[in-house]
């Protein structure tokens, strides 16, 4: 559990409650996995779970699938020093109650998840769900999407810089459903093509932060009580 640690895979499948697909661990050194398709089958399962105390953590892999409640297909974490969690993954995809596609912690150090597609059915889960304390996070992402009342399709929370880049689409279809969801201490910016949610209640962008800077092509908000856009910041806000 000290030293760094590499892991490379085809296909990866795990079944049974409190299971995993692929696990690492290390206290001091750095994880970088690879793998073709990680899936876990069953409640608290993880399709791939990776964690270093003070390292980075480096997850390539093509699919990546959770099947449970409380189940994550990808969960990175570094947690205790400046390591960086970086993710590549072509599509990643979770269903059940209170699941996440992409479940991304680190402690000072950055969060960089490069996405194709994430798609998720459940309740109050999450897309994906990005936090640390002093560092920045960077999403680039094709098309995310959740399925399922009080969810949210990304999800930050972030005391540095947070950038989210996404090429195509990014939505909700439910009841008090945010599609991006930001509390950043720094400055955010938000580069999207389509946004849409579908669901009373439910918002498009939301966002605080210190400075605030949105360019969307499209952002719908379909359903009664819902908002395009909400939130605030301490200094400038600038939407194109």
């Amino acid at each position: 559990r000290e030293g760094n640690g590499t892991t490379n895979a085809n296909e990866v499948l795990g079944t049974g409650r409190g299971g995993v697909g692929i696990y690492a661990e290390t206290f001091s050194g750095d994880i970088h996995i690879t793998a073709g398709s990680a899936v876990g089958v069953g409640d608290n399962q993880q399709g791939i779970y990776a964690t270093s105390e003070t390292g980075d953590v480096t997850v390539d892999v093509g699919i990546a699938r959770a099947e449970g409640t409380f189940s994550q297909a990808i969960t990175a974490f570094s947690y205790a020093g400046d390591g960086d969690v970086t993710i590549n993954a072509g599509v990643v995809s979770a269903e059940g109650d209170y699941v996440a596609g992409i479940y991304a912690a680190v402690y000072t150090g950055d969060i960089n998840i490069n996405a194709v597609v994430v798609a998720v059915n459940t309740i109050a889960g999450r897309g994906i769900l990005a936090a640390n304390d002093t560092g920045n996070v960077n999403l680039n992402v094709n098309y995310v999407s959740t399925t399922g009342d009080e969810t949210r399709a990304i999800d930050v929370i972030s005391f540095g810089d947070v950038s989210i880049i996404s090429s195509d689409t990014v939505g909700t279809f439910g009841n008090y459903a945010d599609a991006i969801n930001v509390m950043s201490g720094k400055s955010t910016t938000i580069d999207t093509g389509r946004i849409y949610t579908y669901g009373e209640g439910a918002t498009g962008i939301y966002v605080v932060g210190d400075s605030v800077t949105i360019d969307a092509h499209i952002i719908e908000a379909h359903g009664n009580y819902g908002s395009a856009m909400n939130g605030g910041a301490t200094n400038d806000v600038v939407v194109a």
